[in-house]
């Protein structure tokens, strides 16, 4: 009779723990296929993203080059600006530097 009550507690323990661990495991597959749509999802959103800014890349670098230009031609007046200092004004103090 004692023996008896053991099989059948460890059946039913058994049976409990099989189906746990089914239900487990429809739930991981169910969240790999949700997983993989996630990721569809990420990968058309990036891609729709990438078409969208392209334009926006394109314009902003033109900008940037003529910024760049503006640059480059307000770099090289002011160094003509200075070439022209130096010649037309002479220095006329003396600057004498006395070592310790």
């Amino acid at each position: 009779m004692e023996g008896q009550y053991w099989t059948v507690l460890m059946t039913i323990g058994f049976f409990i723990g099989f189906v746990a661990l089914t239900v487990a495991f429809v739930f991981f597959i169910y969240g790999a296929i949700q997983l993989k749509k996630m990721v569809e999802c990420l990968n058309d959103f990036c891609k729709t993203t990438d078409e969208r800014l392209k334009p926006v890349l394109e314009e902003t670098e033109k900008t940037m080059k003529s910024i760049r230009a503006v640059t480059d031609n307000v770099r090289d007046g002011h160094r003509e600006y200075q070439r022209s200092l130096r010649g037309s004004v002479r220095c006329r103090w003396k600057i004498y530097v006395r070592s310790a």
